[in-house]
């Protein structure tokens, strides 16, 4: 898809990092964007950045981690948007603790996040795409598997205090391995 004017789209984990971008990039090439993020505050600056370019954005709370969250957050971005034609399924988590060493509220939040968030947030978009016979689904996914780098957004300083409650509620000062270049 090479249109993205008059389009309406969503972007889970737009708040910062590679989703922000996705959400700025979108608006500016005439996309209404549905901002969404477990960081409410987060957000909303970015739809401020947005509406200062003249673009037009909703922000929505959403933890991919719970499907009554992306019905709800679907359901608002389509009041406030119109039909979304547009799923940029791109929230993640991550750590950069060695696997053995992590405990299983961490694997569980990742998997929830990074697996499960992408599943369930394609699965409350894709009905509505597919009875419409438009639409398109990217889900944003780390090249950590096939490359040895990375993408500096932040995510490695940042990411643990997304962490909702159930999986050990925010952390601060969590150590940081970052991979060699």
């Amino acid at each position: 898809m090479t249109e993205m004017a008059g389009k309406a789209a969503v972007v889970t984990g737009s708040g910062t990092g590679i989703g922000r971008a996705l959400a700025k990039e979108l608006a500016r090439q005439g996309a209404a964007v549905a901002v969404a993020d477990i960081m409410i505050d987060n957000a909303r600056q970015v739809v401020e950045e947005i509406a200062a370019a003249g673009g037009r954005a909703v922000a929505l709370h959403c933890d991919v981690c719970e499907r009554e969250a992306i019905r709800r957050m679907k359901a608002e971005a389509n009041e406030a948007l119109g039909p979304i034609r547009l799923l940029f399924a791109n929230a993640g988590a991550t750590s950069f603790e060695p696997l053995a060493e992590m405990a299983d509220a961490d694997v569980d939040w990742i998997v929830q996040v990074n697996l499960m968030g992408v599943m369930n947030t394609t699965r409350a978009f894709l009905p509505d795409m597919m009875a419409a016979r438009e639409g398109h689904i990217l889900a944003t996914a780390s090249m950590a598997g096939l490359l040895p780098g990375w993408v500096d957004t932040g995510m490695a300083s940042r990411s643990a205090l997304y962490r909702p409650p159930r999986f050990g509620g925010p952390r601060e000062g969590v150590p940081v391995h970052v991979p060699e270049a």
